[in-house]
């Protein structure tokens, strides 16, 4: 082995992801020798994907509901079919817990209350750090919430 440099050989099975995240030119260990570096390709690469639906910039004036019908309100920041983003004064609850969203929109011309049952999906401080900021993922939307969620899509404000 005196010829032999060390070699590392780094599988993508190890990766969660199934691609490398590093990208390396050159290893260096302290033992004063070149190392051999051997990378395995992954078998498939999936992308990571996010969201369902592309989430609209929007502001608007809406009512945050808890299931022990506290309710606060709420400015939504973004929203698509599949959740919304919204900004509140104090915490409605933390990850995992019922949300109800109360909204009057009116898109093309018509009015709409829409009441959308979701669930926390995160909770953080807004960039002042005054207020809260709770990402929601909507659930068993009715084909009219669906309708109006996708109007945003079409006429974004």
């Amino acid at each position: 082995m005196e010829n032999q440099s060390p070699t590392v050989t780094i599988d993508s099975a190890d990766n969660k992801h199934g691609a490398f995240d590093l990208a390396l030119d050159q290893v260096n260990l302290d033992i004063g020798d070149p190392v051999e570096l051997h990378l395995a390709h992954p078998n498939s690469v999936q992308p990571l994907q996010k969201r369902q639906y592309d989430r609209v910039r929007v502001n608007i004036t809406g009512v945050a509901n808890t299931a022990d019908d506290e309710s606060t309100p709420c400015v939504v920041l973004d929203i698509s079919i599949g959740g919304a983003l919204i900004e509140l004064n104090a915490s409605q609850g933390t990850v995992n817990d019922p949300l109800r969203l109360i909204l009057r929109v009116e898109i093309n011309g018509s009015q709409f209350e829409l009441a959308l049952d979701s669930k926390i999906r995160s909770v953080r401080l807004g960039e002042s750090g005054a207020n809260i900021l709770q990402g929601l993922a909507f659930n068993d939307l009715s084909e009219q919430d669906i309708l109006a969620l996708a109007a945003f899509d079409l006429f974004p404000d």
